[in-house]
Order: C-alpha cells, then structure tokens, then sequence
C-alpha cells in the first residue's frame, strides 16, 4: 500500500502553520521532516503530520 504524501501547501492546510513556519519547526526538529520526491519536489507522509497534530496540546 502506497503511503500518502501531503505537499506544503496541504501541510499548511492541515497544520494552520504557515509556509516559513513549516521550515522553522521542520529545521528545529519540532515537525517531522519532508520526503525528497525529485528536483524540487518534497512531501510529508501523511501519518507523520497527522500524528504530529494529534500530539500537540490543545
């Protein structure tokens, strides 16, 4: 089974963060780190955000 991958732009979505907030978490360790798909392409496994979402506090 093919896991799903979200670009930035659905981890904004999803996540309320925005675009340099995405980098910053994702360069201090605090947001999982994005999957290199090719020449200027990456995403996130979806399982990875979604877990993430789900840890933070409320």
């Amino acid at each position: 089974m093919d896991e799903e991958l979200w670009s930035v732009k659905v981890v904004r979505i999803k996540t309320g963060l925005s675009r340099a907030s995405v980098y910053k978490y994702m360069a201090l360790g605090l947001l999982p780190r994005q999957r290199h798909l090719g020449p200027g392409r990456v995403a996130w496994r979806a399982s990875d955000v979604r877990a993430w979402i789900e840890s933070r506090p409320e």
